[in-house]
């Protein structure tokens, strides 16, 4: 029977089970229970005979390949913190390579609704992803690992030994390509002049959109301007498309002469101030069809805008919105691991103990189809039938369900959510009565 008093022997016949993957498994450094690190392992065999023994709560690998990777410095300064002491030497193993990792997840999105909902969210993002590293930097798809991460979304990881031995600056270059951020206004546009292009006064600048079927960024700023465009002529009414407009409202970024964009923040609330009439300037531009019409023969965006009464400021607000929106709906939601040379990822086969599911590798047809995805994870956890005994009612978000303390008899996938939620539970019971008693 599953309970919070054999969670141990249930961890560790997991681990007798399920499919542990890790290429160049003895190149990598090992962490365990999110503490004990600098393990090093000849074989995956190996791996799983000491995950079998110890029963951790987690498992994690580096991204790094390290000639030794159990090398660290056999002393220690008694001033040192946990964490220094523990992330100590990692510079002194010496790298062999090192894979080029993503993590997207879906906690810090705006507006999720439940479980699914986050991963549907967190997928698309991964979908750009995948789309950014096959397509605009051509890497082969036999070198990218596509995983479920085991909770709240994906990871993804090249290993083309080629790419290995790239630095942190090429790294954040890659990252900031795929998020969009700190791309320069000629990324988006074709601009008649590099230098100070928001600084005319006088609207010299001529801005010319790229055509919407290039690769990067300039093919994606104009799809979104016309699928901009597009939403808003489908609106009935001209107090629609105006209320439409101003939700549109560039967030702040710094002066407007900047002409290299971050990539804003979906919880940033100060946005540009925008005058009535330039509103109005921009609306005007956006429902003349004659003229959009002639924009899309030969994308002169400058011109066709003037034609319209769209003068350079507004042409400017308009360009923001645009460059903010493709930011926002094509660029990839990832958090920034990219460059961290010493990040480690969880272990494909090992078992998250929040969500009580496994990290596994996906194919992407999996990756696009949420319920392929979630069967090829109970074939791997199990489906035959246990018994679990549940001490606390548990919120056990992944199956979108409360289970109330009791006995019951549910699939092996379920009972593994279930008793890990269990235990979470417990363990906050504990560390509440213990700050009561502390302060009483």
């Amino acid at each position: 029977m599953f309970s919070i008093d054999t969670f141990e022997e249930a961890i560790k016949s997991f681990y007798e089970t399920t499919d542990l993957d890790v290429k160049a498994v003895e190149r990598r450094e090992f962490m365990f229970s999110h503490q004990s690190r600098h393990k090093a392992f000849p074989s995956v065999d190996a791996l799983r005979e000491y995950a079998i023994e110890t029963a951790p709560v987690s498992i994690t690998h580096s991204l790094a390949r390290y000639f030794d990777p159990e090398r660290r410095e056999p002393y220690a300064t008694k001033n040192m913190s946990p964490d220094e002491h523990v992330r100590w030497g990692m510079d002194d193993k010496g790298h062999a390579g090192i894979d080029i990792g993503f993590d997207i997840d879906y906690d810090h999105l705006p507006n999720i609704r439940s479980y699914r909902h986050g991963l549907e969210h967190a997928k698309e993002n991964a979908k750009r992803l995948y789309f950014f590293l096959t397509k605009d930097l051509a890497i082969d798809p036999q070198y990218i690992s596509i995983r479920f991460s085991g909770h709240r979304g994906y990871h993804m990881v090249v290993t083309d030994e080629s790419l290995l031995s790239m630095g942190t600056a090429e790294r954040a270059n890659i990252e900031n390509y795929v998020r969009g951020h700190e791309v320069h206004l000629s990324g988006f546009l074709h601009v008649s002049n590099h230098q100070g292009v928001w600084a005319n006064k006088k609207g010299q600048f001529q801005y010319r959109l790229y055509p919407n079927n290039v690769p990067g960024w300039g093919g994606l700023f104009t799809q979104t301007f016309i699928e901009m465009v597009n939403e808003y002529y489908a609106l009935p009414t001209d107090e629609m498309k105006m209320e439409r407009l101003k939700s549109w409202t560039p967030i702040h970024q710094g002066s407007i002469k900047d002409s290299t964009f971050k990539r804003p923040s979906f919880t940033s609330k100060e946005t540009v101030k925008i005058t009535d009439g330039v509103y109005q300037q921009i609306h005007d531009f956006l429902t003349n069809q004659y003229v959009l019409e002639q924009l899309t023969k030969d994308w002169a965006l400058t011109r066709h805008a003037n034609a319209a009464g769209l003068k350079s400021t507004g042409l400017k607000h308009l360009i923001r919105m645009v460059i903010q929106r493709a930011q926002l709906t094509k660029g990839v939601e990832a958090d920034a691991i990219t460059k961290e040379l010493n990040r480690q990822l969880r272990l494909i086969g090992s078992l998250h103990t929040t969500s009580g599911m496994p990290c596994i590798e996906i194919t992407y047809d999996m990756l696009d189809d949420l319920d392929l995805m979630f069967e090829h994870i109970r074939d791997s956890v199990g489906r035959d039938m246990v018994e679990i005994e549940v001490k606390n009612e548990c919120n056990v978000h992944v199956l979108d369900r409360v289970v109330a303390p009791g006995t019951y008899t549910v699939p092996r996938y379920e009972a593994y959510s279930i008793l890990c939620m269990d235990v979470k539970v417990e363990k906050e019971k504990a560390t509440t009565t213990s700050e009561e008693v502390a302060a009483a």
